[in-house]
């Protein structure tokens, strides 16, 4: 058999083709892979997080709670397989001070209104609000950063609430 370059290189072709497909549907997968891990990681910490990737590089948006929570947010966002990432357009959710929520009752729904510190006490307030023995709680709480020079400690949902809720209005 006699080396003929015209007979095998014809094949090289389609080859390169779908080595160039390959890679290029590998990336999007990496892409989508690493914004899904980069917004898992950050749920706690950043309210709203979106994650832009273009291969290895990520980009992370949203807002922190606190100072702490930003820089925490930076380091946490290096998941596996990220080479380098950008926090500089994470900002900060507006501080509100001191905490105002309230709650209305009409019949066996319990609205319950107003600011909370971050999205885990929104749930403890929620949840603390179910346990009263009310049918139906809608939360429309929203989450804001705290501003420690105007807040003051408030009793636990629980002491506000248990007037309220077992006798409705």
């Amino acid at each position: 058999m006699a080396y003929d370059p015209s007979k095998w290189a014809a094949g090289l072709a389609p080859v390169a083709v779908l080595w160039v497909l390959g890679t290029i549907g590998a990336l999007h997968d990496v892409e989508r892979d690493l914004s899904g891990a980069v917004k898992t990681a950050l749920r706690d910490e950043v309210e709203g997080p979106q994650a832009k990737v273009r291969g290895r590089d990520v980009k992370i948006t949203g807002g922190a709670f606190t100072k702490a929570d930003q820089k925490a947010a930076g380091e946490t966002a290096y998941v596996s397989g990220v080479r380098r990432l950008d926090a500089s357009a994470l900002g900060l959710v507006p501080a509100v001070g001191p905490y105002e929520w309230w709650i209305v009752r009409n019949g066996d729904r319990v609205t319950i209104s107003g600011a909370s510190p971050n999205p885990q006490t929104q749930a403890k307030i929620a949840a603390a609000a179910k346990i009263a023995g009310v049918a139906d709680v809608f939360d429309r709480t929203t989450s804001r950063a705290a501003n420690p020079r105007r807040c003051r400690r408030r009793g636990s949902m629980r002491q506000a609430c248990s007037p309220i809720c077992p006798t409705g209005p």
